[in-house]
């Protein structure tokens, strides 16, 4: 099954070096860009029944990593699976990020080709 990946972040640093590895690991060829989580549940919604791989930021403007985890819960019929890349190192966020169901890891910034490399591992036995 194919996954569209879409990441999700507000720092354009950020994107440039996880859209590498995103690359440079095979796990997408073009990946999308969001630069917050409206821009992702917005590409989501308009693009209904796809699949979707979500590398998620938690602290962006406009709506943050959780509003968008919450937003996401409503919708139906399709596949969507997150990864939640973050700067946080609070085993409180780490434990909340779990409680969403569509959440399948948790990795701290910056991800790496091996980080990515893990993914699609996960996100192979999961499909």
């Amino acid at each position: 099954m194919k996954l569209e990946t879409v990441i999700t972040d507000d720092d354009e640093m950020v994107i440039f070096l996880h859209k590498i590895s995103v690359v440079e690991s095979g796990l997408c060829e073009k990946p999308v860009i969001a630069y917050n989580g409206s821009q992702a549940f917005q590409y989501i919604a308009t693009h209904a029944n796809d699949s979707f791989l979500i590398l998620l930021d938690l602290n962006m403007p406009e709506m943050d990593g959780w509003q968008f985890l919450d937003a996401i819960q409503k919708i139906k019929d399709t596949r969507i699976y997150v990864v939640v890349v973050t700067s946080s190192v609070d085993a409180r966020d780490r434990k909340k990020a779990y409680t969403y169901p569509q959440v399948i890891d948790y990795v701290e910034k910056p991800l790496s080709i091996e980080n990515c490399l893990q993914i699609k591992n996960h996100v192979t036995a999961l499909t």
